[in-house]
């Protein structure tokens, strides 16, 4: 979510409420506690603290500790979002309402800093003890950042602070709700923070203890979390990032050792079973460690082996395990295997495209159409769709290295008649301007004959925009009025009573099929596009028109009251 743009994703009602306490200046403090981390109080019915990360202006994270819990955003949340805004956009430090708030923080006052720098050793130390024993978190924080340890123990540590965080936001059934989900995972980006310091520092070991940890809660918590926010790929999806960060020239032969063990061990744990894309990315990593090492290889090879056989009534996770142990058996100078592997798995099309890739790279463009037509037989045989385009734009990269004009213009017809307009130009400019006036009235017949008419429209469409034929697309355009936000901007120039009028069409149509508020509420937002293109006259009558033709509708005529025009 944008914070320039929050206000489209949150629930109307609690974006008045919020926008309410901000304009009272109920949010009473703010502060950017580090770069993109705020922090802010909201004074309501008691005094809630909201926490925002920001990255750029995309709302990275949102937190608060009200009890609100009927969706993913509170009226405190969205308070803060106005004044964060507000102190970004006016790029001061402070709101319009800085008069009004009373900070719990006094420039003037020592900061947490300076305060620590003059305590003495004793009173900070029993300081920190008494924190640990009234919160559960800090203490395991402690611990896990702390201790004297080893591997497992630091492992161990990483995965009480994590579990305590999902522990505490489980409900009664012991499931992690929506609204809960972030605070969740907060422990998880405690440590990735933490494992983010270790890899500028080539601290190896904490880097993957850190992220192997969080990798494995993060899949357990599958089992019990509704993560429509994504947390999970999230916080998976930089624990590998980290771990593929790694310079694995630089460790030393012990924790090339200890990675490589720790990465296979990782991928034939039960709790990665049903998740292949995990143990493919597991055993990726591992490659790069194999330093030639025939013991190595061997065990990796084992493991993949397995997983090709488990992989075999999947077709997507069977390719990428059998491109894997290739890549293995290349490495390892075992180029007879490889290629034997290859041969005997061509009906796969991850395998084909590399071997068409390996044979466009040394220009055998021979191998490269004789597999690229194979691969679209087989495709059509088998009804995908996708891999015929996939095919003929392997032909079509030959045909251009060749100059093969007929071919080409074949290619990119075939494209453009199934709604593929990524090399019209390439198309168009294999004809003179005088030709072409002849061609594109070909392929517009073309089109018009043998394309469904589902998908004839959006050809049409696509075409008349790329040639600047405004009114062949407006009169299309006319046939579906309800599609006339997509055209607006090619047809208001020319054309503006004509789109007034498909507002109209498509306002009134709209009115008709409304039953609840919702349905009003989207008729009304049709209306205000249409102010927004100066059609004014045409909203005041067409609310006028509303007004009285649903008349006995409270609802309807409340909300076309709220249009201001």
């Amino acid at each position: 979510m944008k914070l320039s743009k929050f206000e489209e994703l949150i629930d109307p009602v609690i974006l008045k409420r919020g926008e309410n306490y901000f304009d009272n200046g109920l949010v009473t403090w703010i502060k950017e506690i580090k770069k993109e981390s705020w922090k802010a109080q909201v004074t309501g019915s008691n005094i809630y603290k909201v926490e925002i990360i920001l990255n750029g202006d995309e709302i990275q994270y949102s937190f608060c500790d009200c009890p609100y819990d009927f969706g993913p955003i509170c009226k405190h949340e969205a308070a803060v979002y106005f004044e964060l805004r507000e102190i970004i956009d006016n790029n001061s430090g402070q709101s319009k309402h800085a008069n009004k708030k009373k900070s719990i923080h006094d420039p003037k006052e020592n900061t947490t800093q300076d305060i620590i720098k003059n305590l003495n050793r004793d009173t900070l130390e029993q300081f920190v003890i008494d924190q640990c024993e009234n919160n559960s978190f800090i203490e395991k924080e402690l611990i896990a950042r702390f201790s004297i340890k080893n591997d497992k123990q630091e492992r161990d540590n990483y995965k009480k602070l994590f579990q305590s965080y999902l522990n505490n936001a489980k409900d009664h059934h012991g499931f992690i709700p929506y609204s809960r989900a972030y605070q969740a995972f907060k422990g998880a980006y405690i440590l990735l923070d933490q494992a983010k310091k270790a890899l500028q520092n080539n601290q190896i070991r904490t880097v993957a203890n850190i992220c192997l940890a969080v990798i494995e809660l993060s899949m357990k918590a599958t089992q019990f979390t509704d993560d429509s926010g994504g947390e999970i790929s999230t916080a998976t999806g930089l624990s590998f990032d980290y771990l593929n960060q790694i310079d694995t020239e630089k460790p030393d032969t012990q924790s090339k050792e200890f990675l490589f063990k720790e990465y296979l061990k990782e991928a034939g744990k039960k709790v990665y079973q049903g998740w292949p894309d995990t143990q493919e990315e597991f055993c990726r990593l591992a490659i790069p460690l194999l330093d030639n090492k025939k013991e190595r290889t061997d065990k990796l090879l084992k493991l993949l082996d397995k997983f090709i056989n488990d992989s075999k009534g999947c077709s997507f996770s069977l390719a990428d395990f059998i491109l894997l142990k290739i890549n293995v058996l290349e490495k390892s100078s075992q180029q007879e295997k490889a290629d034997l592997l290859i041969q005997e798995n061509m009906n796969l099309p991850e395998i084909r495209k590399k071997v068409i890739e390996d044979a466009f790279n040394q220009d055998d463009f021979q191998t490269v159409l004789k597999l690229a037509v194979q691969g679209e037989e087989l495709a059509r045989k088998n009804r995908y769709h996708g891999l015929v385009d996939s095919w003929q734009d392997w032909r079509l990269k030959v045909y251009q290295k060749q100059n093969d004009v007929e071919m080409i213009r074949e290619i990119i017809r075939n494209f453009i008649i199934r709604g593929h307009f990524e090399h019209y130009q390439l198309f168009k400019n294999t004809f003179t301007d005088k030709e072409w006036k002849k061609q594109l009235d070909n392929l517009l017949n073309e089109i018009k004959d043998t394309s469904h008419k589902y998908s004839r429209f959006s050809i049409l469409t696509e075409i008349f925009i790329l040639e600047n034929k405004t009114k062949q697309l407006l009169e299309l355009v006319q046939q579906r009025p309800t599609t006339i936000d997509s055209f607006v901007p090619h047809l208001i120039k020319d054309y503006p009573k004509e789109v007034y009028q498909l507002y109209v069409t498509y306002i009134l149509d709209e009115a008709k099929a409304a039953s609840d508020r919702s349905m009003y509420h989207r008729v009304c937002s049709i209306i205000k596009k249409l102010i927004k293109y100066h059609g004014k006259e045409d909203a005041k009558a067409v609310i006028k028109q509303l007004e009285h033709e649903y008349r006995l509708r409270p609802a309807f005529c409340d909300e076309l009251g709220k249009i201001r025009i």
